[in-house]
């Protein structure tokens, strides 16, 4: 942890020394006053840096770390979206597929940090993906709805797209029952399997 702050320490390892010496050669000479507390400053500065700087490795960890919290932060927004997006619509089983979503999306990225760190990068990646074509079914499904003589066979459409936010908030339980026994594999294949949600032919029929 201590080498992710290396650049810091070492300037705060250089304030401390030239401040010290500086302070300590209150009797000396102005240029040396000034001289040698900057050279052993330099010094520790380069020392410190030297002993705390992340090796190649660890650079590229904490790289793919950064990335990965930033697919879940992507994530989590696209959950507040679909949140947003579910408010217009009516019907309860809809409204409860989603709801479960909103709540299972958040913990499944949880664990999969906890327990298998080294996927999640892409695990939230997918989901997001996934989440995207889903808050679009949601503003569909709340629009067909409010319009339903805008569309060609809008009960169909509306069971379409109820079955489509169904479908993914089982994926989601079913990914956490999976990570929660440790079948990481099953997880994964079915993580890269599963078809984002969407309304078929809704194009043809408007």
């Amino acid at each position: 942890m201590i080498r992710r702050y290396s650049a810091p320490l070492s300037l705060a390892a250089a304030v401390l020394v030239f401040v010290g010496l500086f302070i300590g050669l209150a009797g000396a000479e102005v240029l040396l006053r000034l001289a040698l507390p900057a050279v052993l400053a330099a010094g520790a500065a380069i020392g410190v840096r030297v002993m705390t700087r992340p090796s190649r490795p660890e650079l590229i960890a904490q790289e793919y770390r950064d990335n990965a919290l930033d697919k879940v932060h992507e994530a989590r927004d696209l959950v507040r979206s679909l949140s947003a997006a579910a408010i217009k619509v009516h019907n309860q089983k809809m409204r409860a597929a989603i709801d479960q979503s909103v709540r299972t999306v958040p913990e499944l990225l949880r664990r999969v940090e906890q327990q298998s760190p080294d996927t999640l990068y892409s695990s939230a990646g997918q989901v997001g993906l996934h989440l995207e074509s889903l808050v679009g079914v949601v503003e569909k499904y709340a629009d067909i709805e409010k319009h339903p003589t805008y569309y060609a066979n809008p009960g169909e459409l509306l069971a379409s797209g109820e079955a489509a936010a169904e479908r993914f908030a089982e994926f989601t339980l079913e990914s956490i029952r999976l990570i929660n026994h440790g079948d990481l594999a099953e997880y994964q294949a079915n993580l890269d399997t599963v078809t984002p949600p969407s309304m078929p032919g809704l194009e043809d029929r408007r």
